[in-house]
């Protein structure tokens, strides 16, 4: 079945356009001196969910391919020069930014085993092969998200979906030696489970796309279970900052969102009731309370949001606060911009501030100026230059 709609690939460019954002206001945060050093409660909790964006990607990106897949079938090696070309060459100059400002103010050479490493989508914050460049963190979800296409080329073409059930299999067992903790004396064995485990969270998005049409959501319940997200990012099962349980609870409780976003309403398709949602977050809820070591004010608000979340809904409907039409139309078109951009964001915005944290020390000049270059530089890599590059129709979503 295929999407034909241009709003609801306007509805996934707009969650895309939402998580890049949450990763440059993340580092931004994270990384500027004058924000280290006036910590407080607002940044900390508005400057804390860079991660998560990243597991939207994951998931985001299963569903994207298979729309692109089943809108333009491509071939193995059609499908692997796509990806390269669409990601590659920003990432080549997210990689060659990150050397020269390490080298210029760092005064660090960085090894050519570690610039090809990254090159070749081998980095990882754990260093299974190698470590990600210093000062670029982001690029350990390339080498991931270069390896799930890898992996799903190989799966294209006869027996694809027997191919793709067994990559589920292997993505489920994988999931549990990672998060059980389990090393092999092999780095290259320990990286092979961590990619594998995390692509579950890509299959996730892939299966929903391909199994949308059994299931329907109404709009007000996909948002409730939206609002759900940072109750359950803060739920800690292990001291592992990258604890796959967690991620793929995360990971799950945005499929409700996606499949309304995919999905026209059908008959025959089992309907996601708001009774659905009373039963998720009541267990969430439980488990916040359990495993959970943020501070009590946090788990209340994380509590609240849901609560807060369909009392305002009630108050759309009922019409006792009306929401100008012009300003919705204005931030929905700013935010599906902003989902245009948003590889070339995510690759270049934190070697981009890392220089400006350098060059301009002035907090009220420092990010407008940032915002400035780092918009106006991805837009034009995008929207200019990369379609130079690719292959595929420009009105594909890739």
């Amino acid at each position: 079945m295929q999407i034909k709609n241009k709003s609801k690939l306007n509805s996934l460019e707009i969650v895309r356009g939402l998580a890049a954002f949450t990763v440059v206001i993340n580092h931004l945060i994270g990384k500027t001196a004058y924000f280290q050093e006036h910590s407080n409660f607002i940044t900390q909790l508005i400057g804390t969910w860079g991660t998560e964006a990243v597991l939207i990607f994951f998931v985001l990106s299963g569903i994207v391919i298979g729309i692109s897949q089943d809108r333009n079938p491509k071939n193995k090696i059609q499908f692997l020069i796509n990806r390269i070309i669409r990601i590659w060459p920003i990432m080549l100059l997210s990689i060659v930014i990150t050397v020269f400002n390490n080298f210029i103010f760092l005064n660090e050479q960085t090894s050519w085993k570690i610039i090809w490493g990254n090159v070749f989508f081998l980095g990882t914050l754990q260093s299974y092969i190698i470590p990600v460049l210093n000062n670029n963190p982001v690029l350990w979800s390339l080498s991931f998200e270069m390896f799930f296409y890898i992996v799903f080329s190989l799966c294209i073409g006869k027996n694809q979906n027997l191919k793709m059930n067994i990559w589920l299999v292997i993505a489920l067992i994988s999931s549990i030696v990672y998060a059980l903790n389990i090393h092999f004396d092999l780095s290259i064995l320990n990286h092979l489970i961590a990619t594998l485990s995390y692509s579950l969270l890509w299959l996730l998005g892939y299966f929903t796309y391909q199994y949308k049409h059994r299931f329907r959501i109404d709009k007000k319940t996909a948002i409730l279970f939206f609002s759900m997200l940072p109750l359950v990012s803060r739920i800690h099962f292990s001291t592992n900052y990258y604890d796959i349980l967690q991620h793929s609870l995360f990971s799950l409780t945005t499929l409700p969102a996606f499949i309304c976003i995919l999905n026209k309403s059908e008959k025959n398709s089992k309907n996601i009731s708001i009774s659905y949602f009373g039963i998720w977050y009541t267990l969430m809820t439980i488990v916040l309370i359990i495993f959970s070591k943020s501070l009590i004010i946090n788990r209340i608000l994380y509590f609240s949001l849901p609560i807060t979340t369909y009392v305002l809904i009630y108050l759309y409907k009922i019409q006792r606060y009306k929401v100008s039409e012009n300003f919705l139309n204005k931030t929905k078109n700013i935010l599906v911009f902003m989902g245009s951009i948003s590889y070339a964001l995510y690759c270049l915005h934190f070697p981009i501030l890392i220089l400006f944290n350098h060059l301009i020390p002035v907090i009220w000049i420092l990010i407008p100026t940032y915002f400035l270059i780092i918009i106006s530089l991805t837009y034009t890599i995008e929207q200019k230059l990369q379609p130079k590059l690719s292959f595929v129709n420009k009105n594909n979503l890739s």
